[in-house]
């Protein structure tokens, strides 16, 4: 399996990196594995306005108080 060396990453950024890894506790090169293949799997679609019209039919009774508190009792 081919490797990648990455040049020019700040040390805050790197150090960012670290805490987010740490945090799922993970090793840098593993998180970073992660990081990068979901990157390169991730699917390039748009949004069209009969997405954004699907989701406004699906997402009415969010604003519903009643229906949100039975969702979190």
């Amino acid at each position: 399996m081919p490797d990648v060396l990455i040049r020019n990453l700040s040390a805050e950024d790197l150090k960012l990196l670290d805490a987010q890894a740490k945090q799922l506790g993970l090793p840098r090169g593993e998180y970073l594995r992660r990081r990068l293949q979901a990157e390169a799997r991730r699917t390039q679609s748009v949004t069209t306005a009969s997405d954004l019209a699907r989701f406004s039919k699906l997402a009415t009774d969010l604003a519903d108080d009643d229906v949100m508190d039975s969702a979190w009792s």
